[in-house]
């Protein structure tokens, strides 16, 4: 398969912007558009963009497009034929596939299980050193409520105009929690955007505890088994 895209259809989530997302974190890549239409039919808030026939379009661009937005596989559809191709990390930019996973399938079915994920997802937030020895993070204001701010990736942290005042700091979801320092969060300031209520917060820290109270009776179980 040529590294250039020329005559390529991508099947794109109208409420994300980014690339569409099976329930299996597959993205779908067509080799004509009529085939990329019969794909859309049945799938509700979809379109299809292409073709790509730019010679600086490449296939490692386009996986990290897909990888950003939560894909860890990229179908590559001919007809009836389908290549499977495994979307790898780039060690040139930063993509948080887990995280944009959770993001797109909870806006996509609203299931609460996407959103109890997040408790083993890294995040993105702004911070900066101030009177030298201060830790200042990202914070955000809508309507009247002041959030604290994160990212999914290094390309969303990028949308933000005070990202250059700022830099990037990758942290896990308990070390949010304590920069957000009893805030409500907003992910992202673009269509990714989503926000944890106080509510949400905590569904996801109960889940955590579940999932850890789980991994100790199974150590406990295998320690005693030995």
């Amino acid at each position: 398969m040529e590294d250039k895209l020329e005559g390529l259809y991508v099947v794109m989530s109208e409420k994300t912007g980014k690339p569409y997302l099976t329930i299996d974190d597959h993205c779908k890549l067509f080799m004509s558009k009529r085939d990329a239409e019969a794909f859309c039919q049945n799938i509700e808030e979809v379109f299809v963009q292409g073709p790509y026939v730019n010679k600086k379009e490449s296939i490692a661009e386009l996986m990290l497009s897909c990888k950003q937005a939560g894909g860890m596989f990229l179908d590559m559809c001919a007809g009836k034929k389908v290549e499977e191709l495994k979307i790898g990390s780039s060690p040139q930019k930063y993509a948080n596939a887990p995280l944009n996973s959770a993001i797109f399938h909870l806006k996509d079915t609203k299931k609460p299980v996407y959103l109890e994920k997040m408790h083993k997802c890294n995040f993105i937030v702004p911070c900066r050193i101030e009177n030298g020895h201060e830790i200042m993070y990202g914070a955000a204001k809508f309507g009247d409520r002041l959030y604290t701010l994160c990212f999914s990736d290094l390309d969303e942290f990028a949308t933000w105009p005070e990202s250059n005042s700022y830099g990037p700091l990758e942290i896990n979801f308990y070390e949010l929690l304590r920069a957000a320092a009893g805030r409500e969060i907003i992910i992202n300031i673009t269509g990714y955007r989503y926000v944890l209520t106080k509510e949400k917060i905590e569904r996801i820290k109960k889940a955590g505890e579940i999932a850890n109270a789980q991994k100790a009776e199974r150590q406990a179980q295998k320690s005693t088994n030995t």
